[in-house]
């Protein structure tokens, strides 16, 4: 962490600081000299020159010696926006940038190695060639945009999203980000006090992960409640919609249906994922509808694709616990398929173990089984992850439990992993339910999950989400290579239209 102040001395350059502590050795002495002694007027000047030049060449030599020892960055000022000065990786330097960006990768977690950090070429292409790249002490960089760099608040959050995603192995990273009043008005002591101040705020809010600084102000407001602004246009104009990843059969490798993630398709910020904009929508109190806009999002598309004669048996949407806490959710939700035209059998709910483990009520167990009456298939989502007991599993009239990612990584080279799961479905074959494993990468973890009884997959392996308009064209190329026939000419052209929107985005 950088010093909140920065001393007069640490603004100055070295040959400066050189010559003041020159002039300290040789006035000091013949101060002395003059008060005390009867030498000559001259002979004073002359013995405090000679002091004073005696000095000088020593603290030049002496100087460099330190900067080795010191641990703090050092803002100075030469010619570029962000330069280490004398090669020094912690030293920071700079002249009125644009926006610094203070970046933390996280530290070791207990009983971890600390994961890899993003290096300075990784940096410097993400941020372009106008801006410069530094290596601070503690697994933390520094970068200066150049002072005509956009550093509106879109801009600077969309940069530092593009870093996040860049370093998905740390999930500990947190980003602290300068950004000038107005252009050009603030040195370069100022960017580095204010950009530490938002890394201290990053690190100190739950969940903080990128905070921004503006000018000298103190406001230090999350970037995702600046997206509160935009909700009701987003909503509207359909920015908010349903990405779709398939979950395929491992006995017939057929799709058995999908998983519908909500997307914040932002015009200036690209792509967001829940984890984006989902505590903003939470803040508004906008829960209720979102889940409104899925629901009606993902029916809507099911009948069109019903209509055009592609088979895709069913699809999920995650339910919070503040959903299933209502107990009109089972009526809207039957509203919806009516007014689709759509059995409930087509529409999957996924409840996440931890919303099992912390209920305190019968509330979401009435709601649930309700749904299940109707016939929707209930998924028990990330299992393993919380503390849900066999007698849960069963009260929340789960069907089908989906292993969490964290047991399938690596799973074809660990045999512990491998025991494990094999334990979980020996425990649903018991209980008779489904196994799906999600976060299937590698076609290794596909096979062996399918030597292990899970009879569903789902992940980057088979296909990243997809928006609307892709699937079909993927659902149609992925039967007929199933299925080892030749697409059709007609159909050929319908999966090449509709697979030049791909819009696949980040998360399983």
């Amino acid at each position: 962490m950088m010093r909140r102040t920065v001393s007069f001395l640490s603004l100055a350059r070295p040959l400066s600081r050189c010559l003041a502590v020159g002039l300290c050795i040789g006035l000091v002495p013949g101060f002395a000299m003059w008060t005390t002694s009867g030498f000559g007027v001259w002979a004073i000047v002359a013995f405090s020159a000679v002091a004073a030049l005696m000095g000088t060449v020593c603290a030049t030599l002496i100087w460099p010696l330190g900067r080795p020892f010191s641990h703090r960055p050092t803002a100075t000022a030469p010619g570029g926006p962000l330069e280490p000065f004398a090669k020094a990786t912690n030293t920071v330097e700079c002249a009125a940038p644009g926006a610094l960006f203070l970046i933390d990768h996280g530290s070791a977690r207990r009983g971890r190695r600390a994961p890899a950090a993003l290096d300075e070429g990784t940096l410097q292409r993400l941020f372009g060639a106008g801006a410069t790249v530094s290596t601070l002490p503690g697994r933390r960089h520094a970068v200066a945009l150049s002072p005509g760099a956009p550093t509106d608040t879109a801009a600077l959050v969309h940069r530092a999203r593009q870093v996040l995603a860049h370093a998905p192995d740390c999930p500990d990273m947190r980003i602290g980000v300068h950004a000038p009043g107005r252009p050009g008005e603030t040195k370069h002591r100022d960017a580095l006090i204010g950009a530490e101040r938002a890394l201290t705020a990053a690190h100190a809010a739950p969940g903080g992960t990128i905070r921004i600084a503006r000018g000298g102000s103190e406001d230090m407001a999350p970037p995702e409640l600046r997206l509160a602004a935009d909700l009701d246009q987003a909503f509207e104009s359909g920015q908010i919609q349903p990405f779709f990843q398939p979950q395929v059969s491992t006995d017939t490798g057929l799709v058995s249906g999908a998983e519908a993630l909500a997307r914040w398709r932002h015009p200036d910020l690209g792509t967001l994922s829940p984890r984006d904009f989902m505590p903003t929508i939470d803040a508004a109190g906008q829960m209720t509808r979102l889940t409104d806009h899925m629901v009606r999002s993902v029916l809507s598309h099911l009948a069109d694709w019903d209509a055009a004669g592609l088979d895709l048996p069913v699809v999920s949407i995650n339910f919070s616990q503040a959903d299933l806490s209502d107990p009109e959710l089972p009526t809207r939700i039957a509203w919806a398929l009516d007014a689709a035209g759509l059995g409930a059998s087509r529409l999957g709910i996924e409840v996440l173990e931890t919303v099992v483990s912390i209920d305190q009520d019968d509330t979401v167990p009435q709601v649930l089984s309700q749904l299940a009456r109707m016939g929707c298939r209930i998924d028990l989502d990330d299992f393993g992850t919380g503390q849900a007991s066999i007698n849960a599993i069963r009260r929340f009239s789960a069907r089908r439990i989906k292993i969490d990612r964290t047991f399938i990584r690596g799973l074809d080279r660990d045999p512990e992993q491998q025991a494990m799961v094999a334990a979980i479905v020996t425990l649903a074959d018991q209980l008779k339910l489904e196994v799906m494993a999600e976060g299937i990468e590698t076609a290794g973890e596909h096979s062996r999950v399918a030597e292990l009884g899970c009879r569903h997959v789902q992940g980057y392996e088979i296909a990243r989400p997809m928006n609307a308009d892709a699937l079909p064209g993927w659902l149609l190329r992925h039967g007929h290579q199933v299925l080892h026939t030749p697409l059709p000419a007609s159909l050929r052209q319908l999966s090449a239209g509709f697979g030049r929107r791909p819009g696949a985005a980040r998360g399983h």
